[in-house]
């Protein structure tokens, strides 16, 4: 797994080690941004701008936050790791692979044409205008420690409206869109929520839970992999 990681890392170091002029190495410089599973972490607007790495800040089952910075990037799904070799892979915002969790609760989405051609942008301008968007997706789930594997579910998506956040310290205005998980197979039920900038269609903050032995978690985007604008004040 180290090797595995060193690989994802090197790719990252090897494109930007050119724009460093420090004495500190860029290797150095992405392991202290690395944070592990214990420890708290805030980041103010202007720390976040300083960072080298784009960076998630996490949190499992509510417990303190750790950094998470990129360390692989294919098209539209990222991979973002912390030292303890946890990781987890996000996909338009959603949450398609755990592994090495500490709760022991691999899993993975497995990939299909509804989920990788998904745009949040397009759910938000529905027709409807402000009235409420539903929208029903199927989707199946390997359950890594369980083995289980293509597991049907279904998400029930819905917008809740504008709702005022903390983002870096300031106040920002986001969609609320409730994704509600049922997995019949598993008897479960869950609702993860995203927080997503209605113009951009990016989702900043986001809190999901993909099965009955898996934490839960709350991630937001400190700084972004790609260009978009900050959300609206």
């Amino acid at each position: 797994m180290m090797r595995v990681l060193w690989f994802f890392c090197s790719a990252i170091l090897l494109s930007s080690c050119t724009s460093y002029n420090t004495e500190e190495s860029a290797t150095s410089s992405f392991v202290k941004s690395v944070g592990s599973l214990i420890g708290g972490v805030e980041f103010t607007e202007e720390e976040a701008l300083a960072l080298k790495y784009a960076t998630l800040v996490v949190s499992i089952d509510g417990d303190s936050n750790i950094s998470m910075p990129l360390g692989y990037l294919e098209e539209d799904q990222q991979k973002w790791f912390s030292k303890d070799l946890f990781s987890l892979q996000t996909q338009n915002g959603r949450i398609i692979r755990l592994l090495n969790t500490p709760h022991d609760a691999d899993l993975e989405i497995v990939d299909n044409d509804a989920l990788r051609h998904w745009s949040w942008k397009r759910f938000l301008q529905s027709p409807n205008g402000d009235e409420q968007v539903l929208r029903s997706l199927q989707i199946n789930i390997d359950y890594l420690n369980r083995r289980h594997f293509g597991v049907p579910a279904t998400l029930n998506l819905i917008s809740e409206g504008l709702e005022e956040r903390r983002h870096l310290g300031r106040n920002v205005r986001l969609m609320r869109v409730r994704e509600s998980l049922n997995v019949p197979a598993l008897n479960y039920f869950h609702n993860n929520f995203y927080w997503i900038d209605p113009e951009s269609g990016f989702v900043w903050q986001s809190m999901q839970k993909w099965g009955p032995d898996s934490p839960e978690f709350y991630y937001e985007v400190v700084k972004p992999w790609m260009i978009v604008k900050e959300p609206a004040v």
